[in-house]
């Protein structure tokens, strides 16, 4: 598939219903495509029904498959070694081949700020499994 066919397409693996639903409508507000899941088994379904995602934002703690369950499945699949994940999480976040990290709860100009990281450059779609960037809450002072 094209870089052009993942530009805007992000897909959000989150439990809480609450915080999938929000992530999603603020991102479709901006005009990306938004595709959801609950837990890793579910987002692998998803992964294999939809154009490839530019980006996953990627809960860690969810039932059935966890996100590092999630990441390590992923990062085994050559079509998607390339796609850049960031953890939004509430904990301190240390995990290998990850491009980012908001730490949950999060302001909306954090999220939105992340993820256009990901599009602004011709470099978005390359292997992000050796950067780890953090990007905050935007809550502190």
């Amino acid at each position: 598939m094209s870089k052009r066919g993942a530009e805007k397409t992000v897909l959000v693996i989150e439990d809480d219903l609450d915080i999938r639903d929000a992530i999603q409508e603020i991102l479709q507000d901006e005009g990306y495509s938004v595709f959801t899941a609950d837990n890793g088994v579910v987002a692998l379904d998803v992964l294999g029904r939809i154009p490839r995602p530019g980006l996953v934002l990627l809960d860690l703690m969810m039932p059935e498959m966890d996100g590092h369950q999630f990441l390590e499945v992923l990062r085994a699949d050559p079509r998607f070694t390339s796609v850049p994940v960031v953890v939004v999480s509430a904990g301190i976040t240390v995990v290998p081949a990850i491009a980012g990290h908001i730490r949950k709860p999060f302001d909306t100009e954090v999220l939105l700020k992340t993820v256009r990281r990901f599009y602004a450059s011709p470099d978005s779609d390359r292997n992000f499994g050796e950067r780890g960037s953090t990007a905050g809450s935007g809550t502190g002072p």
